[in-house]
């Protein structure tokens, strides 16, 4: 085994690469059986416990998890780093919820006040409700 610095030749980034090519390789990580518990249950988790499941793999596979779980199940290695960040901490109050508190896209009527006003002045007040029931 080469010893030195990390400038020194033994260390250099193909060395590093191909280390962890080898890990790969070697059946260290078994990414069919990854491939299988990853068919079985990630069509029913939502995309927060998709993440955790991803990271927790990963953390399980050890060196060479996050890379070989993020191949396999197409999920980005920053998520599965945010999920193991998940994972580390205390568990979130966040019942019934994926996303934290803030997410997603604002009502557009509550970007644009006007918008409700001027749609309500489209439609004919007599053509409002069920179709059927107005003679």
């Amino acid at each position: 085994m080469a010893t030195g610095t990390l400038s020194s030749p033994g260390f250099g980034i193909s060395n590093l690469l191909r280390a962890r090519q080898e890990i790969a390789e070697s059946g260290l990580i078994d990414e069919d059986s990854l491939e299988q518990r990853k068919a079985a249950i990630l069509p029913h988790l939502d995309e927060r416990q998709r993440r955790l499941f991803a990271a927790a793999e990963a953390k399980a596979a050890g060196y060479g998890g996050i890379a070989a779980v993020s191949r396999v199940t197409r999920i980005a290695a920053s998520t599965i780093g945010r999920g193991l960040k998940e994972l580390a901490g205390p568990m979130p109050p966040l019942a019934g919820r994926v996303r934290r508190p803030g997410g997603g896209r604002k009502s557009l009527s509550a970007t644009d006040p006007r918008l409700l006003e001027g749609l309500n002045g489209l439609v004919d007040p007599s053509a409002r409700g069920d179709p059927r029931l107005q003679e």
